[in-house]
């Protein structure tokens, strides 16, 4: 029987133990054998490979990123809705909304040793939006700009420079729409509902189309960024959900694709080892 070496990686990140064929090997044929190794091939080709994942302890970084998420979006789009305030309200809600960026920020970070690539564009990308603009407000409003490229006195429409960003994140939450969509439904709901209201958003602040016109179609936008920001608190939600529960309410949410496939291993709340892997 062909010899077997063991290949192990060492690091601060999870590493894999996986027994393989040495190269250059030639591959076990059975007519090659026969007797007792005959009888150990049949075994060997009919079990599975013995590969170990090992995993550092490390909470589900995507809860926190879409609680603030949730926090920055509520904020911002419930004033753009004509909720509350005044034009003074921006200058108050902008230190807020640049901690919830950065708390979103950091969530993304830590989303690339639990491997959770979603997470990690979605919250890195909103983080540097609610970031962006809460660094705008704060310096607008200790006056350390000339001229603020946000608008903060008059919300409706002549806001070309921020729809400009709007154009980016738009393009990129739309693509998280389309990959996500089909195996999460609440991500995938969160990254369709944001896509539609930014894309609203973008064409009441490009174009001077008249400010009953531009104020329509941004509170249209706002109501999306609303309710999208309510099914990120419900999946943050799912994350802090006991073990016991955890796995019933995930069923609900992974679609009928995803759901009936085996899993890598029991999961325990970690990111990496959760069904459908």
């Amino acid at each position: 029987m062909a010899s077997t070496t063991t290949t192990t990686m060492t690091s601060s990140q999870p590493f894999t133990h996986v027994q393989e064929p040495s190269m250059g090997a030639a591959p076990m044929q059975p007519q090659a054998i026969g007797g007792e190794q005959a009888y150990k091939y049949d075994v060997l080709k009919q079990s599975m490979p013995g590969v170990s994942i090992f995993l550092q302890p490390i909470a589900a970084p995507s809860a926190l990123g879409f609680a603030s998420f949730f926090a920055a979006c509520w904020a911002t789009s419930t004033w753009y809705c004509d909720w509350y305030g005044s034009n003074l309200t921006p200058l108050y809600i902008a230190p807020f909304v640049l901690m919830m960026g950065l708390a979103e920020i950091c969530a993304a970070i830590w989303c690339y040793p639990a491997r959770d690539t979603t997470g990690t564009v979605f919250h890195g990308t909103w983080g540097a939006l609610w970031t962006a603009w809460g660094v705008v407000g704060v310096m607008a409003a200790q006056k350390l700009l000339a001229a603020s490229p946000l608008n903060l006195v008059e919300k409706w429409g002549g806001q070309s420079e921020f729809a400009m960003w709007l154009v980016t994140v738009a393009a990129i939450t739309g693509c998280l729409c389309l990959v996500t969509v089909h195996r999460d439904i609440l991500i995938g709901s969160v990254a369709c509902l944001q896509f539609i209201g930014t894309v609203l958003l973008f064409g009441g602040m490009f174009n001077d189309i008249g400010e009953d016109s531009s104020r329509r179609t941004m509170k249209a936008g706002a109501y999306f960024w609303m309710v999208a920001s309510i099914v990120a608190l419900t999946r943050s939600a799912v994350y802090c959900l006991p073990q016991i529960r955890q796995d019933e309410y995930t069923d609900m949410i992974t679609s009928k694709v995803y759901r009936g496939q085996a899993r890598v291993a029991v999961p325990i709340g970690e990111p990496g080892i959760k069904k459908g892997c």
